[in-house]
């Protein structure tokens, strides 16, 4: 709400409260596309099959799967002829499978780049932004950018779209993405 409210002060407007959250949830998928943040998970990883532990993780974010001392790559992205190492993984299931098969129980490592956790809607507005505390600040001129767009004002929206993408720009080169 308080996101909501800073970018209303900026760019006074007459769209509904759902048009801007709805916008909140493209500009946090906008962020996390930009702004590649690293993240890693690690656990036993028993046979060949194992639920991976943590919920933020989703296939096409998945950097790098390592058992012992082997890298295994995404076989989605390697093709269907690859006798490497290679891992598939389901979004929905949170299962990680790698082939060939580990030869015993080994810690498995995934690196990972983080991306949005949660959607926003009407009931929700008192949650803070899902993004790290020091990049939330950056959602108001985001959605002031968009607010003023679709007001046809060009000027203010360029203003503030340049503001937020200098933050996510500095952010992404911080992080080491490639934003």
């Amino acid at each position: 709400q308080e996101v909501i409210n800073e970018a209303d002060i900026l760019v006074p407007n007459v769209l509904s409260i759902a048009q801007k959250v709805e916008q909140l949830n493209n500009i946090t998928n906008e962020f996390y596309n930009n702004v590649k943040i690293p993240n890693s998970v690690s656990f036993p990883m028993p046979t060949n099959a194992a639920i991976v532990p943590a919920n933020d993780i989703r296939e096409k974010d998945i950097e790098v799967v390592q058992i012992g001392f082997l890298n295994y790559r995404n076989n989605d992205k390697v093709g269907t002829f690859n006798t490497g190492n290679r891992f598939t993984f389901d979004d929905t299931s949170k299962v990680l499978t790698v082939y060939p098969r580990y030869p015993k129980e080994e810690q498995c490592i995934i690196r990972y780049y983080t991306s949005k956790s949660k959607d926003y809607t009407t009931a929700n507005m008192t949650e803070t932004i899902d993004a790290p505390n020091e990049f939330q600040q950056s959602f108001v001129p985001a959605l002031a950018a968009w607010i003023a767009l679709t007001q046809d004002d060009i000027a203010k929206s360029s203003v503030y779209e340049s503001q937020y993408r200098s933050v996510w720009n500095a952010a992404s080169q911080n992080y080491g993405g490639a934003g």
